[in-house]
């Protein structure tokens, strides 16, 4: 009998560890249920509470495949969302009829962000509550691009939740740096703007006592005249032109502007960034500009005006020459209206071409500063004895040549030669000469010691907006690398018991043999 009560003392506790066998790899698979690839789910009976945690997207369901909690659904009174979730799958909550109250751990702006599958109309009739904590200002809509005309106001705008601070800043296309806009601290910023303000970026910074968040950048773009037209001067019957150049314009209309007039009129046909005409005399001092435009309006250059030029005019002609060899000798042209001289040589050979004067050779020219005549010089010699000089003179309408000068060179004594043109008298200050007569040549005026051209200024850009010390665009400053979770000595431990259990069961197994095996001896 004793021996039989040990048995079933026996055979009871192996059922008891065949029962902890079963049960803990169970309670390991409870511990790890999930219902998304980051998502897992736990239920509270006490307190009716299914609780979703992780991030990302939640897996859908149907009627074929319910819910792991569906056998709960009738029990479930609260649900409990987190943060990271970003979607709900179709039919997830379809079972959870008694479900009265969503606690949601972030804010309502942020559960707007979340996609509901269908079958969770549930959802919608339950009462949400939200995380109180203070977070970062959040951007809903951000700084758009804007286009606009020169002269003409500019606004950018930002809308913002929970955004207690705003700061604009903007940079030119050509800058490196972003400026501040010390008095733009609203949430939209308008100013003025200007043609050299094209191509400006700006964006804002909105902040809170959490911390700051950086918007987008948005694009200004302006109508403006980049090239305005240019006075012109021609001779009538010449062409003149006028050209615009202007960004983001899309119609052109060029204007007259008679000689003394206040206004234009339209040129028919002037409708293109360049307008050509056919110059007469009762063109002189007419002006022209022209109204650029496209859909958000116009804007009109400056005024160009046309003069009429005219040839220059020789008032005194290069005298002949006759002097000793070694004496200087210096030819001169006296015009109005001229702005260059060229010089020309030949031979008294019949058959000599007229040569262009070199200055790097024994010829010196000096010209006027404003240019009213034109001096050439350099020492005769009996090799220069019959050689002939003459004068272009030129301007932007044209050019005329001067007389023929000769040169006579004899080997000593003082002759005197007569020209045989007849000169215009030189100027008192002018060296004394006789009509077609000349005695020798006064030494010349030394040349004045070429004036060093200025190196010119560089044309400044574009005023900015505003002119306050840069500040670099703000940067997210990047979290830190955290060291590798653990392993979850939970989802371990179960196992470990399991694995004992099975040792544990078959020493029992053992022992049990062999109780049997004695009781069978003793019985018989």
């Amino acid at each position: 009998m004793k021996e039989s009560m040990k048995f079933s003392r026996l055979a009871g506790l192996v059922a008891l560890m065949l029962m902890l066998c079963l049960l803990l790899p169970g309670v390991a698979r409870a511990e790890e249920q999930t219902c998304g690839e980051a998502l897992t789910w736990a239920f509270d009976s006490d307190t009716g509470t299914l609780a979703i945690s992780g991030t990302g997207d939640m897996d859908a369901y149907s009627d074929e495949t319910p819910a792991p909690w569906a056998a709960f659904g009738e029990d479930i009174t609260t649900l409990s969302l987190p943060v990271g979730i970003t979607s709900i799958g179709d039919n997830a909550f379809a079972a959870c009829t008694a479900l009265t109250t969503v606690v949601f751990e972030g804010t309502e702006t942020q559960k707007s962000a979340i996609t509901v599958g269908a079958g969770n109309d549930v959802l919608y009739t339950a009462a949400w509550q939200y995380d109180e904590e203070p977070q970062a200002p959040t951007i809903l809509t951000q700084p758009q691009n804007v286009t606009t005309v020169a002269d003409n106001t500019a606004t950018f705008s930002i809308e913002a939740e929970g955004a207690t601070g705003y700061q604009w800043y903007y940079k030119s296309p050509a800058a490196t740096k972003w400026t501040k806009i010390t008095t733009a601290t609203g949430s939209s910023y308008t100013f003025l703007s200007r043609s050299g303000n094209n191509g400006c970026l700006f964006y804002c910074d909105v902040s809170n006592d959490v911390g700051t968040v950086t918007s987008d950048t948005a694009t200004l773009t302006v109508l403006s005249i980049t090239t305005q037209p240019k006075n012109t001067a021609a001779k009538a019957g010449t062409t003149a032109s006028f050209s615009v150049e202007a960004s983001w314009a899309t119609s052109f209309q060029w204007y007259y502007v008679a000689p003394g007039a206040a206004s234009g009129t339209a040129i028919d046909g002037a409708i293109n960034p360049a307008y050509s005409l056919t110059v007469t005399e009762a063109d002189e001092g007419a002006g022209f500009y022209c109204v650029v435009g496209n859909d958000l309006g116009a804007v009109t250059s400056s005024t160009a005006r046309l003069t009429l030029t005219m040839p220059p005019e020789i008032i005194k002609n290069p005298p002949n020459h006759s002097v000793k060899s070694g004496t200087r000798v210096a030819f001169t042209v006296e015009a109005t209206g001229a702005t260059t001289f060229q010089w020309y040589y030949k031979t008294r050979s019949s058959t000599a071409k007229w040569t262009a004067v070199s200055t790097s050779g024994i010829y010196t020219v000096n010209n006027d500063p404003d240019n009213s005549h034109s001096t050439l010089y350099f020492t005769a010699s009996t090799t220069y004895n019959g050689y002939r000089y003459y004068c272009v003179v030129s301007n932007g309408s044209g050019s005329v040549d001067s007389t023929v000068g000769t040169l006579t060179v004899t080997a000593g004594g003082s002759t005197r030669t007569t020209s045989t043109r007849t000169a215009t008298p030189r100027p008192a200050a002018t060296a004394a000469a006789t009509a077609g007569t000349n005695l020798v040549t006064p030494a010349p005026t030394p040349v004045p010691t070429p004036t060093p051209t200025p190196t010119a200024t560089p044309t400044p850009s574009p005023t900015p907006i505003i002119t306050t010390s840069p500040s670099p665009r703000a940067t997210a400053t990047p979290l830190p690398t955290m060291p590798p979770e653990p392993p979850d000595a939970g989802s371990v431990l179960p196992w470990v018991f399991a694995v004992l259990a099975a040792i544990l069961l078959g020493w029992m197994y053992v022992m049990l043999r062999r109780a049997q095996e004695q009781l069978k001896q003793k019985q018989g």
